[in-house]
């Protein structure tokens, strides 16, 4: 009796050899369900903590201005692009040159813009006074936000322009005397 119910257990257990065809189709199915609706909204944190990173680091460029203002009496010249390179400046240790057409630089040293964008600091004529400003390219890498869009922002701080919310764009002053 005991060896009969042995012999059906083994039995058994040689006719489940595995999934069917059709079990392994639905945890497929459901597993791309699940990854089509997880992955947007994870990309979206990854693009937001970046964008958070950008802050810091334009941040960190806010009080390198301030400081060279004290120092100096003026903002620092306008550049083509990134922030311009003075003694002492501790945001990133490469200023000069357009960060995309210097691969070594982007390479070796500048990796660490979110999205390898751009940074650009303005010091426009504005009105009487002069308009100081960081723009981040942002995510597609392209410049939306020109002097001709002063007018739309015009307050100190953090903007984001462009209809895509793509350029983030720090506001550093706006003065009353003009540019120098």
């Amino acid at each position: 009796m005991l060896r009969l119910l042995f012999l059906h257990r083994k039995k058994a257990a040689q006719d489940f050899q595995g999934f069917t065809v059709i079990e392994l189709m639905i945890v497929m199915i459901i597993t791309g369900i699940l990854t089509a609706i997880a992955l947007p909204a994870f990309l979206n944190q990854v693009d937001k903590s970046r964008y958070a990173k950008a802050r810091l680091q334009m941040r960190c460029m806010l009080q390198e201005l301030k400081v060279y203002r004290l120092n100096h009496g003026s903002y620092p010249p306008d550049q083509n692009r990134n922030v311009p390179y003075y003694p002492g400046s501790e945001c990133f240790k490469v200023h000069t040159g357009y960060v995309r057409d210097r691969p070594d630089i982007n390479r070796n040293n500048n990796t660490d813009i979110p999205f390898h964008s751009v940074y650009d600091y303005e010091r426009w004529d504005y009105n009487s006074g002069c308009y100081i400003a960081v723009t981040f390219f942002g995510k597609n890498g392209l410049r939306r936000f020109t002097q001709a869009a002063i007018n739309e922002i015009s307050t100190t701080g953090f903007h984001f322009y462009d209809g895509t919310d793509d350029d983030l764009v720090l506001v550093v002053d706006i003065t009353d005397s003009p540019c120098d």
